[in-house]
């Protein structure tokens, strides 16, 4: 049995891109497993990603968590079921701004993200933020809005819009 075969469908999954380890952020993605597969001979979920925690805006794309691999330890879990409370707590803990977390809260159920591109350090801030568009394979990431770190904050009417095109485009 794989280490990872016990979880089904339905479920919403972390699964991590490299061990957690003390001085490293953490990356990883989340997401809701749609079916466990054979992909490449090897025994994988797919998941859609609905959380990315690096900048490779991935949200939206299908992903294939491998059930198991020759580098799993009994020292920590590489892949962990998370529940609707779970997710909650999570995401209310992401975002070190307040703004962040608005955002975040009003382009939830969208199909839309929000983040940067660009780095920073101790004496630097060269991230651009935007609202990513969705996802679609084989073709550039798409994005609205262009913001500097201390103005980000404008983002949140277009947020706003956003979502309420999205909205009024699945009532009609």
């Amino acid at each position: 049995m794989l280490k990872y075969s016990h979880i089904q469908p339905g479920q919403r999954i972390r699964a991590y891109d490299f061990q957690p380890m003390e001085g490293r952020t953490d990356r990883y993605v989340e997401g809701d497993v749609k079916a466990q597969v054979m992909r490449g001979g090897a025994a994988v979920l797919e998941i859609v990603c609905t959380y990315d925690s690096t900048t490779l805006c991935r949200k939206g794309l299908t992903i294939y968590v491998p059930q198991e691999t020759d580098m799993e330890s009994d020292s920590y879990d590489r892949v962990v079921v998370i529940d609707a409370d779970q997710k909650r707590l999570v995401d209310a803990g992401r975002s070190e701004n307040p703004i962040d977390s608005l955002i975040h809260v009003v382009l939830e159920d969208t199909p839309f993200t929000y983040g940067y591109i660009g780095n920073a350090g101790h004496h630097f801030d060269d991230r651009s933020w935007r609202i990513f568009l969705p996802a679609v394979e084989g073709k550039p990431r798409e994005s609205i809005g262009d913001y500097c770190t201390e103005s980000r904050g404008q983002l949140l009417e277009l947020a706003k819009a956003v979502r309420h095109g999205y909205q009024a485009r699945l009532e009609a």
